[in-house]
């Protein structure tokens, strides 16, 4: 596994790593859960989406994408579209979890397209 880089450290105690790499195809992306696995076309990744805020009241990935919207160069790689959003900003501003419905039940297939 690779070294973390780079390493932010947000609030008292809260740390954040991110790891960034150069040219990443669909075939090296796999959700890192036990029971979940994916296997995609061979075809170079351009585009990706970091978010930050899924929960209102976790806030590390909050203050990286707010970093990133103003500062983004660290994030960037030639080939490749790297975009930082705030997921669920109202329950940001609310510091809550959700408002409506808890965005982290919402990521499968009917709901992404």
């Amino acid at each position: 596994m690779r070294d973390p880089a780079p390493r932010a450290t947000v609030g008292a105690g809260a740390e954040a790593t991110t790891w960034v790499f150069g040219a990443v195809t669909s075939k090296q992306i796999k959700l890192l859960d036990k029971m979940i696995s994916c296997h995609a076309a061979e075809d170079p990744i351009k585009k990706v989406a970091i978010f930050g805020g899924t929960h209102g009241n976790e806030l590390t990935g909050v203050f990286l994408v707010k970093h990133w919207l103003e500062n983004g160069t660290e994030i960037q790689r030639t080939g490749l579209e790297v975009k930082p959003f705030i997921t669920n900003p109202r329950a940001v501003k609310e510091c809550t979890r959700y408002i409506d419905c808890d965005l982290n039940r919402v990521f499968g297939p009917e709901y992404l397209g």
